[in-house]
């Protein structure tokens, strides 16, 4: 079976249904162009446990940064399967289920894009103000970088681990349509 498999087996949730029913369904508002000159990257690329693992920097029209690492990521195979990974409390995007030798050869095997994005104020993504910073605010950036920096069709994987759960919860309920399946794993309490 496949690593999405094991994901869901572990805790998983199928939007369409158990969140939000077909009453649920809600039109996705137009993402504004970002001109090139208001953005950039900072890719790093590097050898981690025997895989080439790419460490993305970007720097969006308000000077915020989002950062996150990109694992087996392959833009031009249309089979590959892509996971986006939120970690929980203290971890950055260096933290991921799928490290050392065997996670990386399991990614590979299964042919998996794994995505660790930073919450805003870990590693280098931007911490943003309390009065500025919403669910709804991560959400709106965890949609622009599906659809405007990865250039995602059609929906994705997402996995959430503790303190990264409420955030995904929030990316589900503001944009399910960027959601094949979602695997929440030790969710805070309450929920």
């Amino acid at each position: 079976s496949s690593v999405l498999s094991h994901i869901t087996d572990m805790a998983s949730l199928d939007y369409k249904q158990s969140l939000l029913g077909d009453a649920g369904a809600t039109t996705e508002a137009p993402l504004l162009p970002v001109p090139d000159s208001e953005y950039k990257r900072d890719r790093v690329e590097s050898e981690v446990g025997g895989m080439t693992v790419i460490d993305d920097i970007v720097v969006l029209s308000d000077h915020r940064t989002i950062a996150y690492r990109l694992c087996n990521y392959n833009p031009h195979d249309v089979n590959q399967k892509t996971v986006i990974y939120f970690p929980g409390a203290g971890f950055g995007r260096t933290h991921s289920p799928f490290v050392g030798k065997q996670g990386y050869q399991l990614l590979r095997t299964l042919n998996v894009a794994f995505i660790t994005v930073e919450r805003p104020g870990y590693g280098t993504s931007t911490l943003v103000s309390e009065q500025k910073r919403t669910l709804k605010s991560y959400a709106d950036d965890i949609r622009w970088i599906c659809r405007k920096h990865f250039n995602f069709i059609n929906p994705v994987y997402f996995m959430a681990h503790s303190a990264g759960v409420p955030h995904l919860l929030a990316v589900a309920s503001f944009y399910p349509q960027l959601i094949q399946q979602m695997a929440i794993v030790c969710p805070p309490n309450p929920l």
